[in-house]
């Protein structure tokens, strides 16, 4: 299934000749950011970065394996890109298993690493555990279809997080221009019925309060004058 595995390499981090440069160097928090695909890196290497260190370029669209701190954490990478020591990276043979693959060792992290981690300082794998994986194969079509399936329900996840924040977005809208206008209207009230804003607020009990924003936030601006 893979033409290639290798984990990455950092170049020392105290020569700065290393480093922004133009090459994509592939941090946990890129991953963390982006999820299945990773487009874009925060850092880079120089071509003498890259040269130093034990790091090599990964083609687009391979699979990529965290070891360290979030450990079996996966992504597609749709740049060619670096990585550091902590992330093992894995080139397809054949590019059309790209999302069941992906999807076999995500379900891999949440059900099965927890039998690999090595205790430390922090818990992680190594790349010999990454190469020891067993991939079940069901014949290239049946592969294919659970691949779609899951592709089908990451979509519609997508899709509603979209909604999500829509509404997210409305409702804080309507919150500052609920409470901006509860204020604006009390100090039309004070100014029509020549009343400070303090002594407004004195007038009534909470309950009535609640009764005097209600009602008014009910009626058009132009009515207050009348009320």
């Amino acid at each position: 299934m893979f033409s290639k595995g290798k984990a990455g390499g950092t170049p020392t981090s105290t020569n700065k000749e290393y480093y922004n440069g133009e090459i994509p160097f592939l941090s946990i928090n890129d991953i963390t950011k982006q999820g299945k695909y990773v487009r874009y890196t925060e850092n880079h290497l120089s071509q003498s970065g890259l040269e130093s260190s034990s790091a090599w370029v990964v083609p687009k669209y391979s699979l990529i394996m965290s070891m360290y701190a979030s450990v079996g954490l996966v992504s597609i990478n749709e740049i060619p890109i670096t990585t550091s020591q902590a992330m093992f990276a894995m080139q397809l043979k054949d590019k059309d298993l790209l999302d069941y693959l992906y999807y076999y060792l995500s379900y891999f992290k949440y059900r099965h690493i927890h039998k690999y981690l090595e205790t430390g300082t922090q818990s992680n794998i190594n790349a010999d555990i990454v190469r020891g994986i067993m991939i079940p194969t069901y014949g290239h079509s049946r592969n294919m279809e659970i691949a779609s399936t899951l592709q089908g329900i990451d979509v519609k996840i997508d899709n509603e997080l979209s909604v999500l924040k829509l509404f997210n977005r409305q409702k804080n809208y309507l919150l500052s221009q609920m409470f901006m206008n509860i204020w604006v209207r009390r100090y039309c009230f004070c100014m029509v019925n020549k009343v400070s804003l303090r002594s407004s607020l004195m007038m009534h009990s909470s309950y009535e309060c609640s009764i005097f924003v209600t009602q008014r936030m009910l009626l058009p601006f132009e009515e207050y004058g009348n009320t």
